[in-house]
């Protein structure tokens, strides 16, 4: 999966390189570049996810970096924005229905790994 992401990296940039003016006429090409900017994001993301399950497997956080669960949405999004900036943004170009899915994930207990590839699945439209 990453190395399509790099392919279409790939393309954004040569497609980038023929010339903005071009794009910001053509509504294709404009779609593009948007999905393009997005794979940085998307990346960050999934590193997070790696380390959150570094840290699970050591033992070191078993639910939360606070070993705790939030007590409430805005105290989850808190953590999630501290603990995980890519994912936390992520979250945010979220449905408030797929927010609250994934907060109930956090609720119930789900390690953060499992929560963020669920914001990361939930974005992707998996």
């Amino acid at each position: 999966m990453l190395c399509w992401s790099r392919i279409l990296l790939g393309l954004v940039v040569g497609i980038s390189a023929v010339g903005t003016a071009g794009a910001a006429d053509d509504p294709y090409l404009s779609a593009i570049q948007a999905e393009g900017q997005k794979l940085p994001r998307l990346d960050r993301a999934r590193e997070e996810i790696r380390q959150s399950e570094k840290q699970e497997e050591k033992g070191k956080f078993s639910r939360a970096p606070t070993q705790a669960i939030s007590k409430d949405i805005v105290e989850f999004e808190t953590l999630l924005r501290n603990d995980s900036p890519a994912s936390h943004a992520l979250y945010l170009q979220l449905p408030t229905d797929k927010r609250l899915v994934v907060y109930e994930l956090h609720r119930k207990g789900q390690k953060m790994s499992v929560v963020k590839r669920k914001i990361v699945d939930a974005h992707l439209g998996i």
